[in-house]
């Protein structure tokens, strides 16, 4: 025997149903949303607060390196001044200690000659140095002539300069005029008290000097010649400071 149920229908209370839940699940979506954006907002504030400090922090260490590269140029500025000024100092120092000391050397010379005996008065070769100038086998000779100061005549004359030395193993003397670039066979002087005389000169290839003799023929008979020879090896002595 077949048994017959019968069911009530009601459509309206399924709907109820998935309404509700969906109801339900649009609050938890909503819920959730709002929970996610309201904590979104939170970290991007903190963020954004972290993102301005730093930046803040930068600037303000922007501003003391720029403050400290002042400071430095400023420092080293002065000492690029400070560095230049002692060396123009010392410049000027060592420049004064050599001029004291060509016054010191011009004073005992004008004291020779002023305290020059009776006997030394005349013509006189006072002083003869020879040194390199920079021409291979050249050198440059200064000559001082005086004579006394209570002298009243004025020297007129000529001098010669020659050097004496060994060629190809034989003495020669060699003149003024094949040793000079100019081929200067003499000098003229004309003074009364003194006067300076120089000039270059170059040796020959091979010859080894050994004096140099300076001859002073003065013009007229008031004033006696003058002969002297002084000793020069310039293979040893580079400048020289001639020695009779």
């Amino acid at each position: 025997m077949t048994r017959l149920v019968v069911r009530h229908h009601t459509p309206w209370r399924h709907r109820f149903i998935v309404a509700g839940l969906i109801l339900v699940a649009g609050l938890i979506t909503w819920g959730l949303y709002e929970y996610g954006r309201y904590s979104v907002n939170d970290d991007y504030f903190a963020a954004r607060g972290e993102i301005e400090q730093l930046l803040q922090d930068k600037q303000g260490l922007k501003n003391n390196l720029e403050r400290q590269q002042e400071q430095n140029a400023i420092i080293e500025r002065s000492y690029q001044i400070e560095t230049s000024s002692y060396k123009e100092l010392n410049e000027s120092i060592s420049g004064l200690q050599g001029e004291i000391s060509e016054l010191k050397e011009e004073l005992a010379f004008y004291r020779g000659i002023v305290s020059a005996d009776e006997s030394s008065r005349g013509l006189s070769v006072q002083d003869f140095k020879i040194s390199r100038n920079g021409v291979e086998r050249g050198y440059r000779y200064k000559l001082v002539l005086t004579q006394v100061l209570n002298n009243r005549l004025i020297a007129r004359g000529t001098v010669s300069l020659g050097v004496e030395g060994l060629q190809d193993g034989e003495l020669k003397v060699l003149d003024l005029a094949q040793l000079s670039p100019k081929k200067l066979s003499s000098m003229k002087f004309r003074f009364r008290y003194l006067q300076n005389m120089e000039g270059d000169i170059i040796l020959p290839e091979g010859f080894i000097a050994a004096r140099a003799i300076i001859r002073v023929k003065p013009a007229g008979k008031r004033h006696k010649k003058l002969n002297k020879a002084f000793t020069w090896t310039p293979e040893e002595n580079k400048d020289y400071v001639g020695q009779s």
